[in-house]
């Protein structure tokens, strides 16, 4: 088991480390640094007193999942019924897609 000391001791080195790297790509190409921190926002949900979570956060998983499943979709819809060069006529078995090319 760790001790609260060893795990400030190693928190301490991470959090350097960390600094370290974001201030070495600052000065090797602050395009670069500016594109990182461009995707990072402030998520005021986080931001309360029983919440433990840090609200400033760099990479927003839940976002990513949402376009990961309308990525999907598409992808699936795309090559599925590929009109342009269908010769034979669409057989639409998926209800899942059904629905959409009736509207």
């Amino acid at each position: 088991m760790i001790t609260r000391l060893e795990f400030a001791a190693i928190d301490e080195k991470i959090q350097k480390a960390i600094q370290d790297t974001l201030d070495d790509i600052k000065d090797a190409s602050h395009g670069d640094y500016v594109l990182f921190l461009s995707d990072a926002e402030y998520k005021k949900e986080y931001d309360t007193p029983l919440s433990r979570l840090n609200p400033n956060v760099i990479d927003n998983r839940i976002d990513r999942y949402k376009d990961e499943g309308r990525l999907k979709f598409m992808s699936e819809f795309l090559s599925t019924f590929n009109f342009y060069n269908s010769l034979p006529p669409l057989h639409f078995t998926s209800g899942k897609f059904r629905c959409i090319l009736q509207a």
